[in-house]
C-alpha cells in the first residue's frame, strides 16, 4: 500500500463510479422510454396509480374466488391446543362462508375445533402431503378438484387478505407471472 498504489487505485475506483453513473442513467432513461422494461407499467408505486390497481385487482380477485368452488377446494389442517389455530380458524371460516367454498378439516391431534365441528381426525395424510416438511399447523392446502393438484396456500397465522391474495394468485396465476 504505497502513496502511487493507493492513489492508482482511488483514480480506478473513481473510473468505475462515474461509468456505473453513466450505466444507472441510461438504464433509467431506457426504461422510461419503453414500457416493456418499466415494471411500474405492471405494477404501479405513484399511490394514486396503486390504488387504482389494487381496485382493479380486488375485483377480480372478487370475481375468481366467487367461482372458486366449481373447481377447488381447501384442506385445513389444525390441533385442537394450538392457539394460532384458534385464532386462524375463525378467519378460514369467514373466507370458506364468504366464497363458499368447501373446507374439509382435519384434526391433527383428534381435538375439535368450532368453527369446524365436522373435522375428521388425520390419518397421516398430513404427513403425507408435507413430503418431509416440518408440520407447521394452521395450514391449509387448494386441492384443485378437476386436475387433483393440491398446493399448499400457508403455514401458520395468515390475515384473510393474505389468505385471499394466495388462493387468488394460485388458482389464476402462472409460476413468474404476477412479478
Amino acid at each position: 500500500p504505497t502513496e502511487e498504489n493507493v492513489m492508482e487505485y482511488q483514480r480506478m475506483q473513481w473510473e468505475a463510479t462515474a461509468r456505473s453513473a453513466t450505466f444507472s442513467d441510461l438504464w433509467r432513461r431506457n426504461t422510461w422510454g419503453n414500457s416493456e422494461l418499466d415494471y411500474t407499467v405492471r405494477r404501479p408505486v405513484a399511490q394514486y396509480a396503486r390504488h387504482e390497481w389494487l381496485d382493479q385487482r380486488g375485483e377480480e380477485m372478487a370475481a375468481s374466488l366467487a367461482n372458486m368452488s366449481d373447481s377447488y377446494g381447501l384442506f385445513y389442517f389444525y390441533r385442537s391446543d394450538c392457539p394460532y389455530c384458534q385464532r386462524f380458524s375463525p378467519v378460514l371460516r369467514g373466507f370458506a362462508d364468504r366464497f363458499g367454498v368447501e373446507v374439509r378439516a382435519v384434526s391433527v391431534d383428534g381435538g375439535p375445533m368450532a368453527d369446524f365441528p365436522n373435522a375428521r381426525r388425520d390419518e397421516g395424510q398430513f404427513a403425507r402431503l408435507l413430503e418431509g416438511q416440518d408440520a407447521v399447523v394452521p395450514a391449509v392446502l387448494l386441492l384443485n378438484t378437476q386436475t387433483n393438484e393440491p398446493q399448499w396456500i400457508t403455514f401458520g397465522l395468515i390475515s384473510g387478505q393474505e389468505l385471499a391474495e394466495r388462493v387468488f394468485v394460485s388458482m389464476t396465476r402462472e409460476v413468474g407471472e404476477d412479478y
